[in-house]
């Protein structure tokens, strides 16, 4: 499955999962995707247990393959679970940007709920940061509402690189994020360079108001930071959850990514 926001131009977007498995943490997880394909199409295949295939796993086989890849590809890093879980230790992870590092051509997006992680992850390796090293890998998180985004951001904004972006997906109530974006005169770096928007999909989906999608459209607007909007998802009309039209325009816009 390719995630819509890695159908970059100039790339074959893809996903790349040395992780799978996760726990719910948040509003967010209720109806994970990822949980519900682990536990239907994957149940027992590719890696994943058959009595609990959404468990935290480590798939070591799979470490090499960016380096196989030849032609560029924007990766979804571990779209199957969390990097940062817990449950994964901090050398698996340096093995994942160690394949990160050795295959500059791509582009990364390192998506966490567990932020904290992460940047203390990151920061205690900051010297991966000097020089051009990792220009090619974006760090998010996903922020469901307005609680989570002032938990999570505030630790994504720690982390030692201008590749920046939130997830707000799937979006569960009204969000501000004015005093996270880059405002001319007001905020210093860092801060977020890319703001995506979803829905929720799937048969249990709960609601997204259309003014939610407006509002975060008109901060980075006047931000000039780069607003994707991915899907309604599945309210009001499961017919609808894939279209991404908001007041008549599609928004599939991109950051610089060098």
């Amino acid at each position: 499955m390719v995630v819509e926001w890695t159908e970059v131009p100039g790339y074959k977007g893809c996903s790349w999962n040395p992780v799978s498995g996760c726990d719910r943490i948040s509003e967010g997880c209720k109806y994970c995707w990822a949980k519900r394909v682990a536990e239907t199409r994957l149940k027992g295949r590719f890696g994943y247990d058959e009595e609990n295939p959404f468990k935290v796993t480590l798939h070591w086989d799979r470490l090499e393959e960016p380096r196989g890849w030849k032609k560029p590809r924007a990766c979804f890093v571990v779209d199957m679970g969390d990097l940062f879980h817990d449950s994964v230790p901090y050398d698996f992870i340096t093995s994942v940007f160690d394949s990160m590092i050795c295959a500059p051509h791509h582009l990364f997006f390192v998506l966490t709920k567990r932020a904290k992680r992460m940047a203390d992850y990151l920061n205690e390796r900051n010297e991966w940061f000097v020089g051009p090293r990792l220009n090619h890998v974006w760090f998010g998180v996903t922020a469901e509402n307005q609680e989570r985004a002032d938990e999570r951001i505030p630790e994504l904004l720690n982390i030692p690189s201008r590749n920046l972006f939130v997830s707000v997906e799937p979006l569960l109530g009204h969000i501000k994020l004015d005093k996270y974006l880059p405002y001319e005169g007001i905020h210093s770096e860092p801060t977020v360079a890319w703001v995506i928007v979803g829905g929720e999909s799937g048969k249990h989906c709960r609601i997204m108001m259309p003014d939610w999608v407006r509002y975060l459209r008109a901060e980075c607007r006047l931000a000039k930071v780069p607003f994707y909007f991915k899907q309604w998802g599945g309210w009001p009309d499961q017919k609808e959850r894939g279209k991404a039209v908001l007041d008549g325009e599609t928004y599939k816009e991109f950051p610089r990514w060098r």
